[in-house]
């Protein structure tokens, strides 16, 4: 089941998406020291700085062979316009 916590990240990910705020970078995970790829949200402050939120790790390897199909009988693990996010970041 999808909690709170998802469900705000994904929405600041279509914010994001949508007013093309976001870019690719390469982290370091804390956990294990590997570098990972992560979907950040930026912007730019009033000092010409630059600041990132980390928003979203990309799946390594082939989504299809790491995941199982979503089951439509238990539609508690979605979130979307009907059950109050957004679509195209319109609210």
């Amino acid at each position: 089941m999808l909690n709170l916590w998802d469900k705000t990240n994904f929405d600041e990910v279509k914010r994001a998406m949508v007013g093309g705020d976001v870019c690719l970078v390469d982290l370091v995970r804390r956990d294990n020291g590997r570098h990972v790829a992560v979907i950040c949200a930026y912007w730019e402050d009033d000092q010409d700085r630059y600041w990132f939120t980390p928003l979203a790790q990309m799946i390594e390897g082939n989504a299809f062979e790491l995941f199982e199909k979503p089951d439509p009988n238990q539609m508690d693990g979605y979130f979307g316009p009907e059950e109050g996010g957004t679509r195209g970041g319109k609210d």
